[in-house]
């Protein structure tokens, strides 16, 4: 005849039968640690037959609401959910907070040789179109050179 359906409100179960321990960033249902990895190492639990992220559940619990972007873990640990390393943003932020690419040669973000003119160039993407700042001789300065005019502009 199948599983009785369950009609109590998905935030109410969180409520009553989980826990979260913001210091150690662990997740307790009925007083028993949970949460398996998932394919890309986030934790999740299986809540009313859904599987939920359990850095999404840790931050309904602490705060009593659903976060309203995504949740970046800020030291980019996937499986670290103290509340000091997780944070509500938008996509664009954590896009941001993500590890070089592999095929970064000079070791920095929005930093790349150029061939043509034989020196790094640094340009950074500011609302969908790249902004030029700029060529140099070494990374270094090129990278400095972006900071720069982040900090100018605000945009850190």
């Amino acid at each position: 005849m199948g599983r009785p359906l369950i009609t109590e409100p998905l935030e109410d179960i969180l409520k009553r039968d989980f826990s979260y321990c913001p210091k150690r960033g662990l997740l307790f249902r009925k007083g028993k640690e949970c949460g398996a990895p998932d394919t890309r190492g986030y934790l999740i639990v299986s809540v009313r037959r859904k599987s939920l992220k359990v850095h999404r559940v840790c931050w309904f619990l602490y705060y009593g609401v659903w976060p309203s972007g995504v949740i970046d873990h800020i030291n980019r640990v996937t499986d670290d959910n103290r509340l000091c390393n997780i944070r509500d943003v938008s996509q664009k932020v954590n896009t941001g907070n993500s590890k070089i690419r592999m095929d970064n040669k000079s070791g920095y973000k929005g930093v790349s040789w150029d061939k043509t003119r034989s020196s790094w160039v640094a340009r950074e993407k500011v609302g969908g179109v790249y902004k030029f700042r700029g060529y140099h001789r070494c990374p270094t300065a090129a990278y400095l050179t972006l900071q720069r005019f982040q900090t100018e502009e605000g945009i850190q």
